[in-house]
């Protein structure tokens, strides 16, 4: 069986990361030590614009997983298939990932921890801040907009109510010079 490549874009997709961030996990450090594992292969072929780049196998992506995740080892997931990995563990931590970003970067701080992994915690602090900017911006639009169209329908019910309360005030006076008239003719009549 022919074993499988990932592109560094690939490999950022499997991991649920932006590709810069998983680059920044590619330091020379931690591809020396991707080097001496056992199984990870690392290989440059033609890509993307058919630029020469580095292609990874499943080992490989599977170390990088593990520099990205703070609580998942690389010899814990091993012998996981990739698939398997990517749907059960990489997918539920999809969905939670933001939530302690803020506290793992205090724990980085206060640990004295590797630069890198400081640089990739503000990096997602940063992109959580901007996507809950963007949220912001957009509800705030929507209230402007709603507001402006209920201002749109108070004007125009008091505006009705005023024409109708003018209306009804004519027709009253119609009413009651017809009843007057009847009246006068009635009485006329006697």
């Amino acid at each position: 069986m022919k074993e499988e490549y990932y592109s560094l874009a690939q490999v950022a997709q499997i991991c649920n990361r932006d590709k810069s961030t998983v680059s920044r996990k590619l330091s020379k450090n931690n591809l020396d030590n991707m080097k001496n594992l056992i199984n990870p292969q690392i290989v440059k072929r033609n890509g993307y614009n058919n630029k020469e780049q580095l292609f990874f196998n499943e080992y490989a992506v599977k170390y990088i997983i593990s520099l990205c995740y703070r609580n998942l080892d690389y010899y814990q997931i091993e012998d996981i298939n990739l698939n398997d990995l990517q749907k059960y563990y990489l997918d539920k931590n999809k969905k939670t990932r933001g939530v302690s970003n803020i506290d793992y970067l205090n724990q980085l701080i206060i640990n004295d921890s590797n630069k890198l992994d400081i640089l990739d915690a503000l990096m997602n602090v940063k992109n959580e801040l901007n996507d809950l900017k963007m949220k912001n911006a957009l509800l705030i639009s929507k209230i402007e907009m709603y507001e402006e169209e209920n201002d749109k329908i108070d004007t125009f019910a008091s505006s009705t109510i005023s024409e109708k309360e003018k209306e009804i005030e004519f027709l009253k006076e119609q009413v009651l010079k017809s009843l007057n008239e009847l009246k006068k003719d009635d009485l006329s009549k006697k």
